[in-house]
C-alpha cells in the first residue's frame, strides 16, 4: 500500500518534470533533484515523508488515489525546492549536481520545483467538492511557506541574533515546518480531516523539533568535528548552556568556540557539566510523551500511528533509553484483528511449554516486514503486520507461492501462526538458556527442529500448511536455490563457525522450507527436542 503509493508519487513527479518545457540542462538538473528525493523516499519508512502522509490518510480509511498522489507530489516538490534553497544559502552545492551549474542556476531550479509543487497542489484542489475545502489546502501551503521563509531569514541574518532556547525552538520549528505540513496533508486527505488538522499539526511540529534537537546533540557529541560549532550556529544545547552559565563560564565557552575543532572535548565537557545535555533530553522527552498522548487521544490503533511512535522513540533512543508511555500501549502493542490471533497463538504456545519450565513470552511487536524475527538485544519477537500493512508484508509470500491474492496470502500466513511463533519463541528460549550461538543456520536448524516437534504434537494443521507451502515454493524455486541450500542443510545440525545467512530473502525462505520438509520426515517428540536443544549446557 504505502510502498506502492510512494512509487506512484515519485513516478508522477518525474512525469511532471519531464513535461515541463525547458532546456535539456534544466531537465537534467530537475531529474537530479528528484533522484535525491527518491533516495530519501526509499530510506527507512519512518523517514519517508510519503509514508507519513499516506499513513495518516490510510489510518482513517482514505484510499491513496489520484488526488492523494497529487498531494504527495506537491510535498516532494516542496521539500526538494526548500532543500535546494537551503543548500544555496548554506554554501553546500559542492560535490552535487549544482556545483558546476552555480548558485544562480540552482536558485532558478528551486523556483521551478516550487512551481511544479504548486501545480500538483492545484490539481489536488480541483478534486475537492467544495470551495471551502479547496481553499483549506491553499491556506495550509501559504501558512507553512510563510513560517519556513521567516525562519530561514532569521538564519541568514545570523544565528547569534537567536539567543534563548525558546528562540532556537521557534526557529527549528520554522525550518522543519514541512514535517508538520506533511502530517497535516495526510489529515486533510482523510475523512473529516479538517477537524484533525490541528492535532496532526501539533504532532508534526513536536516531531520536527524533537528530531532537530537530537540532530543538534549528535553534531556536538557524536562527530569528530562539529559543523554547527565550527559555523557558530546557535543550536539548542548551546542555547541551553548559555542560558544557565554565569558570565565567566559563558566567556570561557565563547573563547573555546573560536577554535571549535581543537576545543571540542572541552566544549563537550562544559555542555555536560552545565546541564545542557540533560536539558535537551528533558525537552526531547516532553515532546515524545506529548506525541504519544496526542496519537492515543485519537483512539485509532492503526499501524501508521505505531510506525510514527516508533520513529519518535528511535530518535529519543539515540540520546537516552525512553520508557513506554502507558497511554499509547494500545497502538504500540495492538490487539485488534490479526494482532489478537498472533497473541492468542503465542500465549497458547507459551502455556504448553510451561510443563518444561519455559512458558514466559518475550514482547510481541508487529512490523512492516515479511519476516518473523527474535531480536536478542531487545528480547522482542517481531511479526508481520498483515492487519494494517498487508501489501507491504505479503510480497515474499506472493513470490514464493506465485499467488497475487491478498486474502489468500493473509489466510496462509495466519494458518501457520502456531508453527512460526513456536519457532521464534524457541529462538528466545535458546537465548535465555545460554544455548544461542553465532551460527545463524545452526540456530535456524535448532528452532525448526523444536517447532516441527511442537507442531507435530500440538498444531498438526499448521505443520501441514507449512509443508504444503514448502512443496509449492520448492517446486517453483528449489532448482535455483539448491546449490546454496545443500551445504547449509548438510552442516546446520552442528555448530560450524560464526556466520550469517549469506543469501537474499527468497533464498533464505526456500532453504528454511527445505529444512522444515527434511525435519518433518522424522518423528522426534517435543520433550526429546527440548532436552536436546534447550537444556543448558553442562
Amino acid at each position: 500500500m504505502l510502498g506502492d503509493y510512494s512509487d506512484r508519487v515519485v513516478a508522477r513527479c518525474r512525469d511532471a518534470a519531464r513535461d515541463l518545457p525547458g532546456p535539456t540542462e534544466q531537465q537534467a538538473l530537475l531529474s537530479a533533484s528528484l533522484d535525491r528525493m527518491a533516495a530519501h523516499v526509499g530510506a527507512s519508512p519512518g523517514s519517508n515523508p510519503l509514508v507519513l502522509l499516506g499513513g495518516v490518510a490510510a489510518a482513517w480509511g482514505r484510499a491513496l488515489d489520484a488526488q492523494a498522489e497529487e498531494v504527495g507530489a506537491f510535498v516532494l516538490f516542496y521539500v526538494a525546492a526548500l532543500d535546494l534553497f537551503d543548500d544555496v544559502q548554506d554554501g553546500d552545492l559542492e560535490g552535487g549536481p549544482y556545483e558546476d551549474a552555480g548558485e544562480a542556476i540552482a536558485i532558478n531550479t528551486a523556483l521551478t520545483l516550487l512551481q511544479l509543487g504548486e501545480r500538483s497542489l492545484l490539481r489536488a484542489m480541483e478534486e475537492e467538492p467544495t470551495v471551502a475545502r479547496a481553499l483549506a489546502w491553499q491556506e495550509l501551503y501559504n501558512r507553512t511557506l510563510g513560517v519556513a521563509v521567516a525562519a530561514q531569514h532569521r538564519d541568514l541574518r545570523g544565528s547569534r541574533a537567536i539567543r534563548s532556547p525558546a528562540e532556537v525552538i521557534e526557529n527549528h520549528g520554522g525550518k522543519t515546518s514541512s514535517i508538520a505540513m506533511t502530517l497535516e496533508c495526510g489529515a486533510m486527505l482523510s475523512p473529516e480531516g479538517r477537524e484533525r488538522l490541528a492535532l496532526y499539526g501539533t504532532i508534526g511540529r513536536d516531531l520536527a523539533i524533537l528530531a532537530q534537537i537530537v540532530d543538534d546533540l549528535r553534531d556536538v557529541l557524536a562527530k569528530e568535528h562539529s559543523s554547527d560549532l565550527r559555523a557558530g550556529t546557535m543550536t539548542y544545547p548551546v542555547a541551553c548552556y548559555l542560558e544557565r552559565a554565569g558570565v565567566e563560564d559563558a566567556a570561557r565557552f565563547e573563547a573555546l568556540l573560536r577554535e571549535p575543532d581543537a576545543s571540542l572535548p572541552a566544549l563537550r565537557s562544559l555542555l555536560y557539566e552545565g546541564g545542557a545535555v540533560e536539558a535537551c533530553a528533558e525537552e526531547i522527552e516532553r515532546r515524545r510523551v506529548r506525541i504519544h498522548e496526542a496519537l492515543a487521544s485519537t483512539g485509532n490503533p492503526h499501524g501508521a500511528h505505531r510506525m510514527l511512535l516508533e520513529t519518535v522513540d528511535a530518535l529519543a533512543d539515540a540520546i537516552y533509553v525512553p520508557e513506554a508511555v502507558d497511554a499509547s500501549a494500545f497502538i504500540r502493542l495492538p490487539v485488534h484483528g490479526a494482532h489478537a490471533q498472533v497473541r492468542e497463538h503465542a500465549q497458547r504456545v507459551a502455556g504448553r511449554l510451561d510443563a518444561f519450565g519455559y512458558g514466559e513470552l518475550p514482547e510481541l511487536r508487529p512490523w512492516i516486514s515479511s519476516a518473523y524475527a527474535y531480536v536478542p538485544d531487545r528480547q522482542v519477537i517481531y511479526y508481520p503486520d498483515v492487519e494494517d500493512f498487508s501489501r507491504e508484508v505479503l510480497g515474499l509470500q506472493a513470490e514464493l507461492l506465485g499467488v497475487d491474492n491478498d486474502a489468500a496470502l493473509r489466510a496462509a500466513v495466519l494458518h501457520q501462526l502456531p508453527a512460526v511463533l513456536a519457532h521464534e519463541l524457541f529462538h528466545a528460549l535458546r537465548h535465555r538458556t545460554g544455548r544461542m550461538t553465532d551460527d545463524v543456520w545452526h540456530e535456524e536448524h535448532a528452532a525448526n527442529a523444536l517447532a516441527v516437534a511442537y507442531a507435530r504434537e500440538h498444531a498438526p494443521e499448521a505443520l501441514a500448511s507449512a509443508l504444503e507451502l514448502a512443496d509449492t515454493a520448492i517446486a517453483r524455486h528449489g532448482a535455483e536455490v539448491a546449490d546454496k541450500a545443500a551445504p547449509v542443510l548438510a552442516d546446520a545440525p552442528r555448530y560450524t563457525r560464526p556466520r550469517g545467512y549469506e543469501m537474499d530473502a527468497r533464498e533464505i525462505a526456500v532453504t528454511q522450507l527445505m529444512m522444515v520438509r527434511q525435519l518433518a520426515q522424522g518423528d522426534e517428540r517435543l520433550g526429546d527436542a527440548v532436552e536436546r536443544w534447550l537444556r543448558p549446557s553442562p
